[in-house]
């Protein structure tokens, strides 16, 4: 999903619930950047006092999200609408928050599962930065991960 203004605070809209024009819409057209164009690739860290809030406040409700999936059964897959709820509704509940922008290329990878898919991603990233012919780049990785 997308960061989004959410009350006073930072919430999360889900791609399936963006509708297409918005998620298309251009912020500035010499650039062509978009106009929702932070995403979230879920790496959050939270504090335990905040999670402890959000769990044991009766006044905190998650809202669920209707996404259309195949759903395997023992009859094979069929499609169905499954209720998902997410580990970011929470961002709203924050009293602080904080964003970071990040190299897409370097710390972000769709990939689910796959080993392979992952090994060749890191393999890339490897091969970039012995191209640049300086270890800073790794050194500085390593030690901030």
């Amino acid at each position: 999903g997308v960061f989004v203004e959410r009350g006073e605070g930072v919430g999360v809209v889900e791609y399936s619930e963006l509708d297409p024009e918005m998620s298309a819409k251009v912020a500035n057209a010499e650039t062509g950047e978009l106009y929702y164009n932070w995403s979230n690739i879920c790496m959050q860290y939270y504090s335990k006092d905040f999670l402890t809030r959000i769990c044991c406040d009766d006044e905190v409700h998650l809202e669920h999200h209707l996404a259309s999936k195949t759903i395997p059964t023992v009859d094979g897959p069929v499609p169905g609408v499954k209720m998902e709820q997410f580990i970011f509704d929470v961002f709203h509940y924050a009293k602080k928050s904080c964003l970071l922008e990040v190299m897409r290329d370097e710390e972000f990878a769709p990939i689910k599962s796959e080993i392979a898919s992952a090994t060749t991603a890191l393999t890339a990233l490897e091969g970039r930065w012995s191209q640049s012919g300086s270890a800073e780049d790794f050194n500085t990785w390593w030690y901030l991960h």
